[in-house]
């Protein structure tokens, strides 16, 4: 499980996210073991988000093809969901919020010493009001 800091800060940015909308967040922040194949691949999670549910996304990755994440095409299997880690997690509705989110995710875990992989982490920084 992850940090009540950090889950904290998580909720306080769904809420900012939630302002002024009706319907049901559904935007998720997930976090997938990586099993390398390739001996150059280092890293032990995967951290994404999505608007399916994490179940059909992580199928996706798992099928590998043009849905999975690049890491999962060639250099790491999917070895599992980490429920563990994404104990607590709210949902989003914006896809700006959620990635703000992910990205905060995979820096937290980077900072606890795991080895991430996440698109967030190389993207041009998102704006994040909480920060």
């Amino acid at each position: 499980m992850l940090s009540q800091a950090l889950l904290n800060s998580l909720y306080n940015m769904a809420i900012a996210d939630a302002k002024g909308k009706k319907s049901e967040a559904r935007r998720s922040v997930y976090i997938i073991e990586v099993r390398p194949i390739d001996p150059n691949c280092t890293f032990d999670v995967y951290v994404g988000s999505t608007w399916h549910s994490v179940k059909y996304r992580f199928e996706q990755h798992r099928e590998g093809g043009s849905k999975a994440a690049q890491i999962f095409r060639n250099r790491a299997k999917p070895g599992g969901l980490r429920w563990d880690l994404m104990e607590g997690f709210p949902k989003f509705h914006n896809k700006d919020a959620v990635e703000r989110a992910e990205k905060r995710v995979a820096d937290y875990l980077a900072r606890k010493g795991y080895k991430v992989n996440c698109n967030m982490l190389t993207k041009k920084k998102p704006k994040d009001r909480n920060e």
